[in-house]
């Protein structure tokens, strides 16, 4: 009987363990878009002269 309840307990945590998996995914597709739509695109070419910090 406890070998049962320890075997349905480990299928409970991965199913939690996948869930939590996929929403920390679909959390950082949407920081990243978000990120992506403030940052400035730039092209730089061999020689463009650039101000370093």
């Amino acid at each position: 009987m406890n070998d049962d309840a320890l075997r349905e307990e480990l299928d409970l945590v991965e199913e939690i363990r996948t869930g939590a998996s996929l929403r920390e995914a679909t959390l950082k597709q949407k920081i990243a878009s978000r990120h992506d739509v403030k940052v400035i695109k730039r092209e730089f070419e061999v020689g463009s002269l650039v101000l370093r910090r």
